[in-house]
């Protein structure tokens, strides 16, 4: 019996999660909300510039903090890739196809007229211009995908593939960027995150 106590309390902890991460996304969260709605006060305004200027930037610091922290040479490139497509890459789609049906539904109920152009299917699958909040998703796969190339470079493990992530996401941001796409942010500001 004791035995078997010494060999469950020997056993090694799990990393305890970071209680003042998570109290400031609960209040980064709440911001995101309070952003979104209508002010029509001084007060409510400044509230609303200080959320603005907070939650985004934590977001996208802490997922790429843990993104960091994540990576390491014995995980296959494929694996990461797959775990980022399963994380944001497929909900990003379903809730595009999800707001664009609705702005269908809209258009249909109120008897506009709208036309789904290359243009348009372009900025809502690619840079999340399906509704105002969708730009954070691709944003982050981009910022994720310029990490893990430089990684793939810095460790010299497939730095073809670390070269070809860079790239993409080079072009990716530029055209972006040159068309004024919601949600791109300058360069300045990209590697901010970084």
């Amino acid at each position: 019996m004791e035995s078997a106590l010494h060999t469950l309390s020997s056993k090694p902890k799990r990393d305890s999660r970071n209680s003042s991460i998570d109290l400031i996304r609960i209040i980064a969260a709440f911001g995101v909300i309070f952003i979104h709605v209508h002010t029509d006060s001084n007060t409510a305004e400044n509230v609303s510039f200080f959320f603005l200027k907070l939650c985004v930037p934590f977001f996208f610091a802490t997922s790429l903090v843990y993104f960091v922290q994540s990576l390491d040479v014995a995980i296959s490139v494929k694996v990461i890739i797959g775990k980022i497509w399963k994380r944001i890459g497929i909900p990003f789609l379903a809730w595009t196809v999800i707001y664009l049906g609705l702005r269908t539904a809209k258009y249909l109920i109120t008897g506009s007229s709208t036309k789904f152009t290359i243009n348009l299917l372009v900025r809502a699958f690619l840079y999340g211009e399906s509704s105002e909040q969708m730009y954070y998703l691709p944003e982050l796969i981009i910022m994720q995908f310029s990490i893990l190339g430089i990684f793939l470079l810095v460790t010299r493990i497939k730095r073809s593939i670390g070269l070809c992530l860079l790239i993409f996401s080079i072009v990716y941001l530029y055209w972006g960027y040159i068309h004024n796409y919601y949600g791109v942010i300058s360069l300045s500001h990209f590697l901010v995150y970084k």
